[in-house]
């Protein structure tokens, strides 16, 4: 059999088992959509030896098929509720806010403020806040400008406006 054959022969099948691979399975699509309700991201569900389906293939299913679209859309949308949970367990933890340090001169205990701590808590919060809004983004999205975005001043905005009335131009200050 001539190398240009073979080469064809392998193209051919190739083509059919990426097909077949691809067909929606009902079963697949519940494990991954059960397997992203308990916390694992897609690129893990699809990484592994025995993964379901590859990405390509979830994403292929979700637009050749409502079922597995509602599914999904279902599945991110408990998904970001349970992120919500999460982040109100990681506000309400405080007990690592405070180390015990060793005993002092006088045998007295003290204790110490870990702001390592309560700032990986506020950047774990930070992260799922910013998951939700993708994963649900009709039902958490917020109408105001986070605080730390930068924003210019308003067209009318003019300093000399807000000068305060009681200082005049006799004032020492």
């Amino acid at each position: 059999m001539p190398i240009a054959s073979k080469l064809m022969s392998r193209k051919l099948a190739t083509k059919k088992i990426s097909k077949l691979s691809s067909r929606y399975h009902q079963e697949k699509a519940r494990e991954i959509c059960n397997r992203l309700i308990n916390g694992e991201s897609l690129r893990q569900i699809c990484g592994g030896p025995n993964a379901p389906a590859s990405r390509s293939t979830v994403f292929r299913w979700l637009v050749v098929s409502e079922e597995f679209r509602n599914l999904y859309r279902a599945a991110r949308a408990i998904q970001a509720d349970l992120l919500l949970e999460e982040i109100l367990e990681i506000a309400d933890q405080t007990n690592q806010d405070w180390i015990l340090k060793a005993k002092d001169r006088n045998g007295g205990e003290s204790v110490t403020f870990n702001a390592e701590h309560v700032q990986r808590a506020k950047l774990r919060i930070d992260a799922r806040k910013w998951l939700i809004i993708r994963l649900a983004s009709t039902k958490y999205a917020s109408d105001t400008v986070p605080a730390n975005t930068q924003s210019s001043p308003p067209e009318d905005y003019r300093p000399e406006s807000y000068r305060v009335e009681w200082l005049d131009e006799t004032s020492d200050f």
